[in-house]
């Protein structure tokens, strides 16, 4: 069984005797191909528009450099069109919602529609809190 794990939650290691043995064939490029993260899931074709604020295209390339199908195009001054397929859709999602308003999902319109989700309940939770604060 091929499994990964993230390095930076590794507490400890130790050398064994253990030998592991990878399945007859396996390749670990291929294995890895669209993996996004940890996890795995079925390949989702992506299209995600990037709005050029504060550097991020400059994160984006370098955050995407080793994706070897991406593809990264202007499409007029300051927006970018990102295109991929990935594996592990939840980790993409968190990923984009760091970029904040500077990222907009176009494809799939299920992952567009739970961002959008998403972005309301963020902003209905950041109002009930201002007028929490407003009340003391």
């Amino acid at each position: 069984d091929v499994r990964l794990f993230r390095a930076d939650r590794i507490l400890s290691m130790a050398v064994t005797d253990e030998r592991f043995e990878p399945p007859e064939g396996f390749k670990l490029d291929d294995y890895l191909e669209g993996q996004w993260g940890v996890y795995r899931g079925d390949p989702v074709s992506v299209r995600v528009r990037f709005y050029d604020e504060f550097n991020v295209i400059s994160r984006v390339k370098a955050e995407t450099a080793h994706r070897r199908r991406a593809v990264l195009r202007q499409v007029e001054p300051g927006v970018w069109e990102y295109t991929d397929t990935i594996l592990g859709e939840p980790e993409f999602r968190a990923w984009l919602r760091s970029f904040g308003s500077s990222a907009e999902v176009i494809e799939p319109a299920t992952m567009r529609e739970e961002l959008i989700s998403s972005a309301k309940r963020m902003k209905q939770m950041y109002e009930r809190q201002v007028d929490a604060d407003e009340e003391r």
